[in-house]
């Protein structure tokens, strides 16, 4: 018997008759899906491959699956083509299967996906669409809603290193074999996470960031940051910085958790983007490096930006020493360090007064040592 058999039952007398049935991910497989695949730049995709291996073409794959103009729950317009997976145990560990696919309107897709639904803040809409739908009462969308996280929360219980992908839906397509393999080992990946448009390193095991209260106990003010940082190499933008800080102790106009962590936002060609990326990630899972956690866009672009995150944009020592090291790898154009408030703040290029970092590093006008990621380590 699985650890999920009690649920999945559970889950499955109450929804068996239902048109429209909630289908949460299980958290190992966010994010892995052909929808996002195609999306993805396919040397993204060689992060999880074998060197010398060449990912399948699965935007050609997506593009070729046949839609309908109908939706299949509720008969309205169809907008997406939904993916149709089965989540189960098998040997110890456990299995995604994609078993089909089918055309749905906008807010039967919404519905079926709660997760997502939750991230855009529609979840009251996607739950009066799964009563609506189905006629059910309040009471009775509440209670298959809760079913159906219990089965998520213990599918997610599940270590990603014991998660398979089966592709059945695909039948004998000669790409079959090489995306389950391709999709298995993003589900178990360690090292490389995708993510919202992204692809993460997990966090580094030996830094953590502080919280607000503390870093702005201990803040010296903006004299001594503007000297600290000028020591260690970076040109400071003192209305940004000054900025910046206001915004943590006003976190009301934040949409979001007020944090001190910001990120070096780097621009480079897609293979060396991906070439520093690697390195990146190897010292991070190592917590080698005082960079807290990095991410790469997976888009589909000639250049592409590479983030890597600092615990604290109040301690401009820090933020130099993975300057540094980033220079040490090779980066040689101008870096600049966005602090995550910015972002939760709206502040964009397009701001009218303030400019979207606080820090700039170049290395050609530092004396960077070394050159070998060793050197740094």
């Amino acid at each position: 018997m699985g650890r999920c058999d009690r649920q999945v039952k559970a889950y499955g007398a109450m929804a068996g008759g239902l048109k429209l049935r909630p289908r949460l991910v299980p958290e190992p497989l966010w994010w892995v899906s052909l929808a996002n695949l195609a999306d993805m730049d396919p040397r993204v995709l060689e992060l999880w491959l074998d060197e010398g291996e060449s990912p399948p073409d699965v935007q050609a794959l997506w593009r070729s699956l046949e839609r309908s103009t109908e939706c299949e729950i509720c008969g309205s317009r169809a907008q997406e083509l939904d993916e149709v997976w089965e989540y189960g145990e098998l040997d110890g560990g456990a299995v995604a299967r994609l078993v089909g696919f089918r055309s749905l309107c906008s807010k039967c897709h919404l519905a079926t996906h709660l997760g997502l639904a939750q991230i855009r803040r529609r979840f009251g809409e996607a739950f009066f669409w799964i009563q609506a739908v189905n006629g059910l009462s309040r009471t009775e969308a509440a209670r298959l809603v809760d079913l159906a996280v219990e089965v998520w929360r213990c599918l997610s219980s599940i270590p990603r290193s014991r998660w398979s992908v089966e592709l059945p839906a695909l039948g004998e397509s000669e790409v079959r074999p090489r995306l389950e393999r391709l999709m298995t080992s993003m589900v178990r990946s360690e090292r490389f996470r995708p993510a919202r448009g992204w692809v993460w390193t997990p966090e580094n095991p030996k830094v953590s960031a502080p919280n607000v209260q503390s870093a702005l106990s201990e803040y010296p003010g903006p004299l001594s940051i503007v000297n600290e940082a000028r020591e260690a190499g970076l040109k400071v933008l003192r209305q940004e910085l000054s900025h910046a800080v206001s915004l943590l102790r006003r976190p009301s106009k934040l949409d979001g958790t007020p944090t001190v962590v910001g990120k070096w936002i780097v621009f480079m060609s897609t293979r060396e983007a991906l070439k520093l990326f690697r390195r990146v990630a190897e010292a991070i899972g190592s917590g080698s490096v005082p960079a807290l956690r990095a991410k790469l866009s997976w888009k589909r672009e000639d250049s592409k930006a590479v983030m890597v995150y600092t615990p604290n944009f109040l301690d401009p020592r820090g933020v130099a020493e993975v300057a540094r090291w980033l220079a040490s790898l090779g980066v040689a154009g101008r870096m600049v360090y966005k602090p995550d408030v910015f972002t939760l703040a709206g502040i964009y290029r397009s701001h009218p007064s303030l400019r979207p970092h606080i820090y700039e590093f170049e290395p050609a006008k530092v004396n960077v040592e070394g050159g070998a990621l060793e050197a740094w380590l």
